[in-house]
């Protein structure tokens, strides 16, 4: 069966979390310069992931692991995760890959400060087969975290409204939008694609989904 693609109604609904714009763009260009990861640079872009932690956080963020990953939140208390990796590519900035995701995750972090469910997380070595993130996961029985959900960011600070601005990354994939004016979701599952659809009719911006829990499952077995 060709999985169906879905999308979101922007403007649909109200929000009741306010994002303070100039707070994102504050952040990619403090980000955007190169911070491959086991280097000098990507140290500093860490103490700067860990100084917004604590600005905003009464608890500590904490970095975890030989990878050093930095995550502020209740483990105890936390069911949904939202993570970004702040390494990144050699020979790049990368302002959208992946510091736009970085500024969106401090962002939501400053917003929902102190919130006891979600545990907000900055992966390192990503670019590098997912070693953050990885060895991140590996530890959360010890961590006592029981996630029902978990929202990587990845690369949402590109938009272009001109036509043929968008190529299809999975060719079996029917009705891509071929103008990169949205932001695509893939999940594992039909349910959490459908409630982050609905939530992202708050946005302005359009959400194109698609549910792939074949794929997913592959990726989380490599």
């Amino acid at each position: 069966m060709t999985p169906t693609l879905k999308r979101s109604t922007p403007n649909a609904r109200e929000s009741n979390v306010r994002i303070d714009v100039d707070y994102l763009r504050a952040m990619v260009r403090k980000l955007a310069f190169p911070r491959v990861v086991n280097t000098s640079a990507n140290a500093v872009a860490r103490q700067l992931i860990i100084d917004e932690f604590r600005a905003m956080h009464a608890a500590a963020p904490v970095v975890a692991g030989v990878l050093q990953n930095v995550y502020v939140g209740a483990p105890e208390t936390a069911t949904v995760l939202l993570g970004a990796h702040y390494d990144s590519v050699p020979g790049s900035p990368g302002a959208d890959d992946n510091a736009s995701a970085v500024a969106v995750l401090l962002a939501v972090a400053r917003a929902l400060a102190g919130h006891p469910n979600v545990i907000f997380a900055a992966f390192n070595s990503e670019e590098f087969g997912l070693a953050g993130s990885r060895e991140f996961a590996a530890t959360l029985p010890a961590m006592g975290l029981k996630l029902e959900a978990a929202y990587i960011l990845e690369m949402v600070g590109y938009r272009d409204s001109r036509p043929h601005t968008q190529r299809n990354p999975l060719p079996f994939l029917q009705g891509v939008p071929t103008t990169a004016d949205f932001l695509g979701v893939v999940t594992n599952h039909d349910a959490l694609l459908d409630r982050i659809l609905a939530a992202a009719g708050a946005c302005a911006v359009p959400f194109v989904g698609i549910a792939l829990p074949e794929v997913m499952a592959n990726l989380n077995a490599v």
